[in-house]
């Protein structure tokens, strides 16, 4: 729900700096404007962007890039299965985790510690490695 609350206010940005343009410089400045909150509105591209953990507490997103299903472990215990093209989101408590991203046949696999950080949002984008047994894995914090 959020994030589709997000997606109308940027819409709603949108139409509103377009319009003054429109009516301030013509409307060769309109485009800009709508090329400029587009590429703002694609920030919200990230449903749980918007999301914020319950206090005291941090989360982790783990984005499945790939078409493969996968197992997120932390400290060796399942957290979680996300499908391919899909996202998982989980609040837990802050510190450092063993993270294993594994596909459900065991074939590829992930690796790394991982910071938990309260009132902050860990993202891990899993993507295929090629031809290699490894995902690619892209960690960063919202």
């Amino acid at each position: 729900m959020r994030y589709i609350i997000s997606m109308i206010k940027a819409c709603i940005r949108f139409l509103y700096v377009a319009a003054v343009c429109m009516v301030r410089r013509g409307s060769g400045l309109a485009a800009v404007a709508a090329v400029v909150l587009l590429a703002t509105a694609c920030e919200s591209d990230n449903p749980w962007h918007s999301n914020v953990p319950p206090e005291g507490l941090g989360a982790l997103v783990v984005d499945n890039r790939t078409s493969d299903r996968l197992e997120v472990y932390l400290d060796g215990a399942e957290q979680m299965t996300v499908r391919g093209g899909r996202y998982q989101y989980i609040d837990f408590e802050p510190g450092t985790y063993r993270l294993v991203v594994m596909s459900t046949d065991g074939f590829r696999s992930f690796r790394d510690d991982v910071d938990i950080v309260k009132g902050r949002i860990t993202v891990v984008e899993i993507r295929s490695g090629g031809e290699n047994r490894e995902y690619n894995a892209r960690i960063y914090f919202e």
